[in-house]
Parts: C-alpha cells; sequence; structure tokens
C-alpha cells in the first residue's frame, strides 16, 4: 500500500515531467534532421556531422531538464500533506517513518532512472527512424 499511495502522490508530476521530455526529444532530433538534411533526400556537405552535433546539444539540453525535472519530482512529502490535511492519514499508519522514508526514496529512485532512460530511447527511436541510428560509442 505505501509504494501504490506513492506513487499516487507523485504520478502527475512524473508523467508531466516524463511527457515533457519525450516531446522535446521528438521535436528536437525532428528539427536538427531538417537543419542538416534538405527536404529533397539530398545531404547538405557536412550534414550527418550536423546532425550528431545537434544531437550532442539535445543530450545537453536533456541533463538540464532531467535535474529540472527530478527537482519538481521531490517536490511534496509531508509538508505538503499537512498543508493539505492528509498527514494525519500518513502519520497514523501502521508502519515506521523510517519504511515511510525509505519507500518514498525508492519510489523516487525509480521515478528518476525512467526519466532518465524513456526519453533517450525516444532519440534513439527517432533517429533509428529516420535512417540515422546512434552508435552506441557515441
Amino acid at each position: 500500500m505505501l509504494w501504490y499511495k506513492a506513487w499516487l502522490e507523485t504520478r502527475g508530476r512524473f508523467l508531466a515531467s516524463l511527457v515533457t521530455l519525450t516531446v522535446f526529444c521528438f521535436i528536437f532530433v525532428h528539427h536538427a534532421q531538417e537543419i542538416a538534411f534538405r527536404g529533397d533526400g539530398l545531404s547538405r556537405p557536412g550534414g550527418s556531422a550536423d546532425y550528431y552535433r545537434l544531437l550532442f546539444v539535445t543530450q545537453q539540453f536533456l541533463v538540464i531538464m532531467w535535474v529540472v525535472s527530478v527537482v519538481l519530482l521531490g517536490m511534496g512529502g509531508l509538508l505538503r500533506e499537512k498543508a493539505l490535511g492528509l498527514s494525519t492519514l500518513t502519520l497514523a499508519l501502521p508502519v515506521s517513518r523510517l519504511r515511510l522514508f525509505g519507500v518514498r526514496v525508492a519510489m523516487g529512485a525509480l521515478q528518476a532512472a525512467a526519466l532518465a532512460i524513456l526519453p533517450w530511447c525516444a532519440v534513439f527511436a527517432a533517429s533509428t527512424s529516420a535512417g540515422l541510428p546512434i552508435r552506441l560509442f557515441q
């Protein structure tokens, strides 16, 4: 029940962050493809290098957005519950506060990992679908 409660408390912020990061990645990769290659299928000289440079910029911006998303995800807790009047329910549960804290930290870590992995997979999928797969060593 604690895991479900922790999920319910953070799901709105998590899903909003996940959708924002994923949509940003798709849009930025599509924009990078338009800049690096012309619409008629002929590439500019150095177009592939420009594309990979823009993917690098995407990754750097994704890191910044991930940090902001994790901070947003971490907002809340008992102070927020106290303001909403829900803290008495949480503190009345038959579990220790250490366990309650541990579940919240673990849920936050899992959601932070998902926010790091899923948008990167969106970049990988969008790049692969365009015929320019990202090499693993990059």
